[in-house]
């Protein structure tokens, strides 16, 4: 969502690694952190 401003490379890398572990649990998490969903971890990252 907001990875289109963003350079998406340098967005899913930082992302990606740290939430890689945490995916099934982030996006059952997504109403929960809004702030994963408006950042693109589970979004865009997955």
């Amino acid at each position: 969502m907001l990875g289109a401003g963003t350079p998406p490379t340098e967005k899913k890398k930082k992302l990606r690694k740290p939430r890689a572990k945490n995916t099934a649990a982030s996006q059952k998490e997504t109403d929960a952190d809004p702030v994963l969903y408006e950042s693109g971890g589970v979004s865009q990252g997955y």
